[in-house]
């Protein structure tokens, strides 16, 4: 009896860690389609990701993706929940230290994305994807 209370008892809990995830991005989701300028990151583009590495533009965008993590940088980073290709841009959900919380517009998933790969943060209207000129 013990046992099957212990078992309910985390299916319970673990059913609502799942949930309140799914609502806080659901929060998030609601929050920036009622605003007309969301911030964005723009990864470094293909273009110079080649110039660094000597390599041509077009094997770039053949071959090089950047890796969408689980966790921050400063906590290990976890595994890749997603990826995104060179030059792309991400809807920030958070932020912390070096690193943003974003939705990969690759595959959807959320995760974080260090500084490094960021060319450089811009305002976009969510449902548009146009770049916003009031900011």
């Amino acid at each position: 009896m013990r046992t099957i209370s212990i078992v309910l008892m985390s299916l319970f809990l673990f059913s609502c860690a799942n949930s309140s995830k799914s609502s806080s991005t659901n929060n998030y989701s609601q929050k920036t389609e009622n605003q007309d300028c969301v911030e964005y990151i723009a990864l470094v583009s293909a273009k110079d990701l080649a110039r660094e590495f000597g390599w041509t533009e077009s094997y770039v965008l053949q071959n090089h993706r950047v890796n969408v993590w689980e966790k921050t940088t400063s906590n290990g980073r976890g595994r890749v929940v997603g990826e995104m290709y060179p030059g792309s841009n991400a809807r920030i959900l958070d932020r912390s230290g070096d690193d943003f919380k974003i939705v990969s517009p690759l595959d959807n998933s959320i995760g974080w994305v260090n500084e490094v790969q960021v060319d450089r943060t811009l305002y976009r209207n969510p449902n548009t994807r146009e770049i916003c000129n009031t900011y």
